[in-house]
């Protein structure tokens, strides 16, 4: 349980098309704000353009102390917190650091450090199967691995790069 006063991360409702706005004004009032990011290549006739859209239309975490909640809705474009049984859902750091790794925004540099084994169990944390859970079959160098994802029921193989790795 966190102690009296900790800082938390709570949710909250926006105005669409506004997350960025609200970011920008609730760091300024030096806040930790987080708003994960995506981008989205959009293919015209001629050219191909990428967007930065937010992954959750309309909502912007934030982590800050109970106290600090009047200061917030204070701001403009900001509706409510999300709400779990009447008060603000605490939002979990791993829920955190998992919207993290699907917008790939995790700086792996700590992991590339890691030596992994023939055998051994790990979880993809980035890139478009961040989350699955795989067996190393076979080693490539010091950066290359071969994993063969076991949660979807086939003897897949893929390459990996060890940076998006991690011991499950």
């Amino acid at each position: 349980m966190p102690k009296q006063g900790e800082q938390q991360w709570y949710a909250l409702r926006v105005k669409a098309r506004s997350e960025k706005w609200v970011e920008d004004r609730a760091s300024s009032m030096n806040f930790e704000v987080y708003v994960p990011i995506q981008e989205i290549v959009k293919k015209y006739a001629r050219s191909k353009r990428i967007i930065k859209k937010p992954l959750i239309t309309g909502i912007v975490f934030l982590r800050i102390h109970k106290s600090d909640f009047n200061s917030v809705l204070s701001i403009p474009y900001v509706g409510q917190f999300i709400k779990n049984l009447n008060s603000p859902a605490v939002i979990p750091i791993s829920e955190i650091d998992l919207l993290k790794r699907i917008t790939g925004e995790v700086i792996a540099s700590h992991l590339m450090n890691f030596e992994f084994e023939v055998g051994e169990n790990v979880e993809i944390i980035s890139g478009s199967l961040a989350g699955m859970k795989a067996k190393i079959i076979n080693l490539k160098g010091k950066s290359r691995i071969i994993i063969q994802l076991a949660s979807i029921g086939y003897g897949m193989e893929i390459n990996v790069e060890a940076s998006n790795l991690i011991r499950s």
